[in-house]
């Protein structure tokens, strides 16, 4: 493709060259190559006058470049369009395995750096550094093409006119080049931090809004935002001081060039290296400007590929030890609901825990106590296999549990303290990528927990969760988050202080509801209501660390 651009582009430059030889000829009197004059022959052109021979020949020349561009465009496009769709595909895998890793891998980073790197990132690889790569190709088989042809007309003015021209590219390209990839590293850098502050704060609204002490927050993200846009504006003002640039060194190279000529040459010889040098620079000077101006982009993504390759490298880092539990295996799983815990030890700055061995039966119900900041969560996360402990082993049916989680979904289900609901109805929360064939169970289940009045006359499991959502209460949220782990009737359930937002009345019909409709599942549940102990059939304690059972 770049070589049949290139030969249309060539063409119509050497069109060009034989309106100025004809001209010159005009001019002169100078008797045309024979080149020429076989061109002129075959366009039934030689008895024609120089006016009608320099209309047809530039109509022709000019067909030539606009068809170039055309095939140019259209090539281009459609390239784009297939990489755009590559780079979506490649984003949706990424996101896949960072929500099938542990939060040991997620925490590294905050969610606007994750956001930006699997995205910006992704489409700079798979998009901005391609398309550049290939129009820099495009552009350097056009400028060897061209070069070969000044040497073949003539060795001393394409020699001349190629030494000028390199000598100014490679002056902008040293100068440029690692001044576009400090300014886009700082700038992705600067985007990745202020975007996560910004969030933070909103995340926060209820806490912040109205509070003085927050403007001073807002002052440092503003500043930030600041610095952002310097190096956004100094990123856009790199290709319009080249473009200027270059021109104005065109400008230049046509004066050293035409003293240099009559110094060497006569007036004819002069005249012809000239016009050779004006055609030659407005192709060659565009396109090199061209390939600096790709090469810069290039540069600049590459301060999102470095966030991407970072990120590669703790899923590969992650994927030596993860692996998804064999066909084989499945139904077993499925069936069964025991969780052990042995030799476990888990360290960080801020919390210690150790567990030599603790066993949860199927069907059982435990509950987990402590008081605040001694681990409760952090325990929670590790035997649900989403925070990998220091040593020791968490086993679901004597599989390690982080090569169950996700695999298969109806065997261990994770409830966080914080609500987690998504835009879209009321059946779209519920079931998340699940048939939906059980909508009497999911009426039945928020009956019992107290909601489906909230949402039977705002079209039930059609009711729109994005206009309503900002209008549930704490407790309204946990219910229904409740409610999805129901309804995929895992078999074990774990549960961070589901009850947190709830009164006494409300925790003990989600108890019930849990108990009633997941009879046979494990469940293990964190919290602090002491009145609500004695519904469980264990109790485990955390005291100092050490996970104990309390009651049996």
């Amino acid at each position: 493709m770049a070589i049949s651009l290139n030969a249309l582009e060539l063409i119509g430059i050497f069109l060009f060259g034989v309106i100025g030889v004809i001209t010159i000829e005009g001019v002169s009197g100078i008797e045309s190559p024979r080149s020429t004059n076989q061109l002129l022959e075959l366009l039934n052109l030689k008895t024609s006058t120089l006016q009608t021979q320099v209309t047809t020949i530039a109509g022709i020349a000019l067909a030539f470049l606009i068809a170039r561009s055309a095939i140019s465009l259209l090539y281009f496009r459609r390239l784009n369009f297939f990489m755009a769709r590559k780079s979506a595909n490649v984003s949706t895998r990424f996101f896949k395995r960072l929500m099938s890793s542990t939060l040991d891998i997620f925490e590294k980073r905050s969610v606007q750096h994750w956001y930006l790197g699997l995205t910006k990132g992704v489409n700079a690889l798979f998009v901005k550094i391609p398309s550049a790569f290939v129009s820099i190709l495009v552009d350097v088989f056009l400028l060897a093409f061209i070069v070969i042809a000044l040497l073949v007309f003539d060795p001393i003015v394409g020699i001349l006119s190629v030494t000028f021209m390199l000598l100014v590219a490679m002056l902008f390209f040293v100068s440029s080049g690692r001044r576009v990839i400090k300014l886009a590293e700082r700038e992705f850098s600067l985007e990745g931090s202020s975007s996560q502050d910004f969030i933070d704060l909103l995340d926060g609204f209820k806490e912040y809004t109205r509070n003085a002490l927050v403007n001073h927050r807002i002052d440092l993200i503003g500043s930030s935002w600041i610095k952002q846009s310097d190096m956004t504006a100094r990123l856009a003002l790199i290709p319009i001081l080249s473009k200027y640039l270059f021109e104005g060194a065109i400008l230049i190279g046509i004066f050293v060039f035409s003293a240099t000529m009559f110094l060497l040459f006569d007036a004819t010889v002069a005249f012809g290296g000239i016009a050779a040098f004006l055609v030659a620079s407005t192709r060659i000077m565009p396109g090199l400007a061209r390939i600096q101006s790709n090469l810069n982009v290039i540069n600049s993504a590459f301060a999102s590929v470095r966030s991407l390759n970072n990120i590669s490298n703790d899923f590969e880092t992650f994927s030596k030890t993860f692996s998804i539990v064999d066909e084989e295996s499945s139904f077993h799983l499925v069936a069964a609901g025991c969780l052990e815990i042995e030799n476990l030890v888990y360290k960080n700055s801020n919390i210690s825990l150790y567990c030599n061995f603790v066993q949860f039966a199927q069907g059982e119900k435990i509950a987990l106590v402590g008081p605040s900041g001694i681990g409760k969560t952090t325990f929670l996360d590790i035997i649900s296999g989403t925070r990998m402990a220091n040593s020791g082993s968490v086993r679901y049916c004597s599989i390690p549990v982080w090569k169950i989680r996700g695999t298969i979904p109806s065997a261990l289900v994770y409830l966080p303290q914080k609500p987690a609901l998504l835009r879209g109805s009321l059946k779209e929360n519920l079931f998340i990528g699940q048939q939906d064939g059980a909508n009497l169970s999911a009426r039945s289940v928020l009956q019992a927990l107290n909601l489906w009045g909230l949402f039977e006359y705002k079209g039930a499991l059609d009711a729109d969760l994005s206009s309503s959502y900002k209008n549930l209460s704490g407790g309204e949220k946990q219910r229904l988050s409740l409610t999805r782990a129901i309804l995929q009737r895992p078999r074990v359930l774990i549960l961070d202080e589901f009850t947190s937002s709830l009164d006494t009345e409300n925790a003990k019909l989600a108890i019930k509801a849990i108990f009633e409709f997941l009879p046979d599942t494990t469940v293990i549940a964190s919290m602090h209501n002491e009145e609500l102990l004695n519904e469980f059939d264990k109790v485990i304690s955390i005291n100092k660390g050490e996970i104990n059972r309390v009651r049996l």
